[in-house]
């Protein structure tokens, strides 16, 4: 019963978020912590994000309307008002490889309850297209930077399953 209990333990560690952040030397594994970064933005995980995050981590939002640091994303996402999205998820459609660094292009698509006179539950869909710097740092796999840009904004959407 211990060994089970062991193996149990083991394999949940393994699969937990922190896992993937050991590591960024091939194309899945920066995937995965790419999808970890998206659900750790939703969460508001800060403790996942904290250990992902380079300490000079820089995210430029739209064309600079808004930029961040690991800091004040950290006191944003533990803020009462952090607004939690409905859904968010991405989709990479690019990896480049340097030596150590990684960079990933893609869209990301968050689902915000956003009412309107006509509809109180209205879902608004925001696409954005997304640029991030993944490097290896200190035998592990941090995000140096991430830019977003808002490409398109759509009411009455539908959570995807």
């Amino acid at each position: 019963m211990k060994t089970r209990l062991f193996l149990f333990s083991f394999l949940l560690m393994l699969l937990s978020p922190a896992s993937f952040a050991a590591q960024c030397n091939n194309q899945q594994q920066v995937s995965a912590l790419d999808n970890n970064f998206e659900l750790a933005i939703k969460n508001a995980n800060s403790n996942f994000l904290q250990q992902v995050l380079a300490d000079n981590f820089i995210w430029v939002h739209n064309l600079k309307s808004m930029t961040e640091t690991k800091t004040s994303l950290l006191k944003r996402l533990a803020a009462d008002n952090y607004e939690t999205p409905v859904q968010r998820t991405s989709v990479i459609e690019h990896f480049i490889q340097g030596q150590d660094t990684w960079s990933v292009m893609g869209i990301s698509h968050v689902y915000k309850l956003r009412p309107t006179e006509a509809d109180e539950n209205n879902i608004r869909h925001y696409q954005y297209y997304f640029s991030r710097s993944y490097q290896q740092i200190d035998g592990k796999c941090k995000l140096l930077s991430s830019m977003t840009m808002k490409i398109h904004t759509e009411d009455g959407a539908r959570v995807l399953p």
